[in-house]
């Protein structure tokens, strides 16, 4: 069996045959094209060549660029312009909602540049949430505070220099509290008649 390198020195050797026996076929294939291109009397053109496509064209005239446009509008805090084609800026497009783009017109800022007075400026769009968002939001803050309560108050009490004097006592399963004791009381009382 041959190793890789004897196999790498045969395709060496193959491809410089092959490169060979190319060189001696194009030229034997070139001279036929030449007699056949006289014979026939072709031209560059005629079969097509790249180089020659580009003589044989008609030249195009060059693409006549459309006129720019003269500006229509301008922001009175940016002077940026817009022509009023295309895309509508930010600023303007906040105006169209607003009614207010003829207030944008450069005739109109101009003249209100001139006698000092700014027109009015695009306000900003109120932001409103939907009731169930507010809600929502208003919930979480509600359980932040309650969450953040025991927490505020064992940082209270650790930082207090008083030992508590009396400990609270929790009650028991069955036991009642003594605040809610009077509470309970009627309404059992009220359930024994």
């Amino acid at each position: 069996m041959p190793t890789y390198v004897a196999i790498k020195k045969q395709i060496a050797e193959l491809e410089k045959k092959a490169a060979d026996v190319r060189k001696a076929e194009i030229a034997k294939v070139i001279v036929s094209m030449k007699r056949q291109i006289a014979e026939y009397d072709l031209t560059a053109a005629d079969l097509g060549l790249a180089g020659a496509g580009k003589a044989a064209v008609k030249k195009k005239a060059p693409a006549s660029k459309r006129p720019k446009l003269p500006a229509k509008y301008m922001d009175p805090k940016t002077q940026k312009t817009w022509n009023g084609h295309g895309k509508p800026p930010l600023w303007i497009a906040a105006a169209t909602k607003r009614g207010r783009r003829d207030d944008y017109l450069i005739e109109r800022v101009m003249a209100a540049a001139a006698t000092k007075v700014a027109p009015k400026a695009p306000a900003a769009a109120p932001t409103t949430q939907p009731k169930k968002a507010a809600a929502t939001k208003a919930a979480a803050i509600r359980r932040r505070a309650v969450a953040s309560a025991p927490a505020k108050a064992a940082a209270v009490k650790a930082v207090s220099k008083k030992p508590a004097s009396k400990a609270v006592k929790k009650p028991t399963v069955g036991e009642v509290p003594a605040a809610t004791a009077t509470v309970a009381e009627p309404a059992a009382a009220s359930r024994a008649e």
